[in-house]
């Protein structure tokens, strides 16, 4: 049956946001179970035209008609690790060279302009190695952003920790002082209908910095 909405007003009658946010939930509750019937008597659509969404197993993505969701991550530590290093990250000339952290990013084929929300964590471990200020920076970067994107991550590499002293003295090492978490997001509003890219990038000063888990997201609505 047609939608009926829960207040409807009269000339003189007050309006409240009560009765207006009853309407609006009636709404959405409408919107999920539209029956057949409704759609064939309007002529505009017709419930075959309402295609399901489709997933994608391999990038755990799924685009439906309201927009694109899906996420990946990696928390297993006898994985292979991924790894940043200043040989290919940076050159000896100091120009920024940012690599994309392997796994992290999607490809999305957007249908029509939409709004974007990318989120990621991470941990990561980078080891002194006596080189500038051994600093590591990650950021989340799509087609169209600029150049260092507000939001950048910086990381500190293992602190100079003094050994723990006492029987069987303890060097706390990278594990405990150089083992950084941190974790951010990207809005974007691509206003094109096409292939669009985003995904988490870095660099580093240090020899090494490995990063051991992560997580990523990506949430797409068409407006």
């Amino acid at each position: 049956m047609a939608y009926t909405p829960t207040k409807t007003w009269a000339s003189g009658s007050s309006l409240n946001a009560t009765d207006l946010q009853d309407n609006l939930d009636g709404i959405k509750k409408y919107n999920q179970k539209i029956v057949g019937a409704d759609l064939k008597a309007t002529k505009w659509v017709d419930t075959k035209h309402v295609m399901p969404g489709v997933i994608n197993a391999k990038t755990n993505v799924t685009s439906n008609c309201s927009g694109v969701y899906g996420g990946q991550q990696h928390s297993w530590q006898v994985l292979n690790y991924t790894f940043l290093t200043r040989w290919n990250s940076t050159r000896s000339a100091a120009t920024i060279r940012n690599i994309i952290i392997p796994e992290t990013s999607f490809t999305l084929d957007l249908g029509r302009p939409a709004t974007l929300f990318y989120q990621f964590w991470a941990q990561a471990q980078s080891k002194d190695d006596g080189y500038t200020d051994g600093l590591s920076y990650f950021f989340a970067t799509a087609d169209g952003g600029v150049t260092v994107p507000n939001g950048t991550q910086k990381m500190t590499e293992q602190s100079q920790a003094a050994v723990v002293t006492g029987v069987g003295s303890i060097d706390v090492g990278a594990n405990i002082s150089g083992t950084k978490y941190f974790s951010g997001f990207l809005v974007q509003e691509p206003t094109i209908a096409a292939e669009f890219g985003v995904g988490l990038y870095g660099r580093t000063f240090n020899g090494q910095c490995a990063v051991f888990s992560w997580g990523v997201s990506i949430e797409v609505f068409y407006m």
